[in-house]
């Protein structure tokens, strides 16, 4: 398999995780766990919660109510704690002192040069995916996001060591092959992984567009890829001086 072939199937492999979004103007609702689907309903929720953070069921807050009124009965609980292992959750006071002291699963917020990452990230998104609300906007979108981004991110001065940006390959494929060069299928799957869901909304919306095709009009205009999405984060992962 030629070696952009190879990559482009690692980056979908990657992203399968997430599902694709339509815009919210469409009205149409997408399981947020439908990438998840090859496994049972709780482990989708559990691994959907250490993936993009968040709580994956009902907090302390929603539960009591719905005890307190009957939507959630007695019976209904005492199945529940029983098949979970957990019979003393079957007492309605134990179950909502038991959530207010919850651990839940997740990755953190971002900090320090991750969070910066995903806000330039998100900046330069919103304005190669804009759809006609900007009042200026961004030059040279044919391109694809990556040749657009590395036209004009020489002059943005939140990033650092953007003089840098000149050196970069042309060809978004090169630079991830070069940032990814000599690691393991395990290890570059999971960097790129990392990247998708630092942004899953993005991502998702991406995923969408790039399954629309030649039917979705904006995409002759702002063509949507993953791998661009990917090439921008890589390299901007390196302008910021973090890690991949």
């Amino acid at each position: 398999m030629p070696e952009t072939a190879r990559l482009l199937a690692e980056i979908e492999a990657a992203a399968a995780c997430i599902a694709p979004w339509r815009p919210l103007h469409t009205m149409i609702a997408i399981n947020p766990l439908q990438g998840l689907e090859d496994l049972p309903f709780e482990a989708a929720t559990a691994e959907a919660a250490r993936l993009f953070g968040g709580r994956p069921w009902p907090d302390a807050g929603m539960v009591a109510p719905a005890l307190a009124d009957g939507r959630i009965s007695a019976p209904v609980l005492t199945v529940a704690a029983l098949r979970h292992g957990r019979p003393e959750l079957a007492d309605p006071d134990r179950l909502i002192k038991a959530l207010q002291h919850e651990v839940v699963p997740g990755r953190r917020a971002a900090t320090g040069a991750a969070a910066d990452l995903d806000r330039l990230t998100g900046f330069w998104l919103a304005a190669f995916l804009d759809q006609g609300q900007a009042t200026w906007a961004m030059p040279d979108r044919e391109l694809g996001f990556y040749r657009a981004w590395r036209r004009l991110a020489r002059h943005d001065r939140a990033i650092p060591e953007r003089r840098r940006i000149d050196q970069l390959p042309d060809d978004p494929a090169v630079l991830v092959h070069q940032r990814l060069a000599g690691l393991d299928i395990a290890t570059r799957e999971g960097i790129i992984r990392a990247h998708l869901v630092a942004l899953p909304g993005w991502v998702a919306h991406l995923r969408w567009r790039v399954a629309e095709g030649g039917h979705h009009p904006w995409n002759a205009v702002a063509p949507a890829s993953l791998l661009d999405y990917v090439a921008v984060r890589l390299a901007l992962a390196d302008l910021l001086g973090g890690t991949l």
